[in-house]
């Protein structure tokens, strides 16, 4: 969720956003090829009023292929929104912040990270309201249905909310203020998704060992690659397994049976031959 973060697609791209220049100065998304070939696919505040948003906030990949993030300024109502973009530079705003009276919906939005639902989430960070503006977490789906889960009133301009959702189905964070000593506090929030695994790096090569986090994986009696079974793993604790890619595999779900159940990534796993 850090300004300017890069990802790499399952095109095997690599694709980011700045937080300024451009052919406008509000912003670019970028995509960036293995073999060094950059080119920029979108340039912010196109039309009159940054209606599209301006100064935009990392990127992430939906189960469509397609790219969501949100944009710190502009849009409808000049506190940013949430995007989606095709890696051909199609742009769709799915929200605008401050929509709501009173902007109860938040602005400044600091982020999206996609849920084991297939929906994002994220959190506004209040930027210049001085705790006028509740600060929320939100849901938005991918077309464009947006919830707050949570709100407060404490005034976090001074620090950026963090949010990750753990291989529990819990989502985590942090507050810069507040709690018992006014200094922060740790949060975790239930919003009723199950457990789930994910590679700790979603790609590899046959025969490579991948690395799976999950929960309650102690006694897990099997690991598969889009329905190929691992021939050889190992559970290294009950929240770690590694298993070797076996031959056969191909990109998609990677599986782990436990012994309460199958667990199911969200995002494929990619099989390089």
């Amino acid at each position: 969720m850090g300004y300017g973060s890069l990802i790499q697609a399952t095109d095997g791209n690599l694709y980011g956003t700045t937080r300024n220049g451009g052919a406008n100065g509000n912003g670019t998304i970028y995509q960036f090829a293995l073999d060094g070939t950059f080119k920029t696919i979108y340039k912010f505040c196109k039309s009159g009023g940054c209606l599209d948003g301006a100064h935009p906030v990392g990127l992430v990949q939906g189960l469509d292929g397609n790219f969501y993030g949100v944009t710190t300024s502009g849009g409808a109502h000049g506190y940013g929104d949430v995007f989606k973009v095709t890696k051909f530079g199609g742009l769709t705003v799915l929200y605008s912040f401050c929509s709501q009276t009173n902007c109860t919906d938040g602005n400044g939005p600091t982020g999206l990270l996609l849920g084991s639902d297939g929906n994002f989430y994220g959190t506004t960070a209040n930027i210049g309201s001085n705790g006028a503006v509740p600060n929320n977490i939100y849901q938005i789906t991918p077309a464009g249905a947006y919830t707050v889960l949570y709100s407060t009133t404490l005034n976090t301009e001074s620090g950026v909310l963090t949010l990750m959702q753990a291989t529990d189905g819990n989502f985590y964070g942090t507050y810069s203020i507040g709690g018992a000593n006014n200094l922060g506090t740790f949060f975790q929030l239930n919003t009723g998704l199950g457990p789930f695994v994910r590679a700790l790096r979603p790609y590899g090569h046959i025969g490579q060992t991948a690395y799976i986090l999950g929960y309650g994986l102690t006694g897990s009696t099997g690991v598969s690659f889009n329905g190929t079974p691992a021939t050889m793993f190992t559970v290294v604790s009950d929240t770690e397994i590694t298993a070797t890619i076996p031959t056969g595999a191909t990109t998609g779900t990677l599986s782990v049976t436990t012994a309460s159940g199958t667990l199911s990534s969200t995002v494929p796993f990619q099989v390089f031959q």
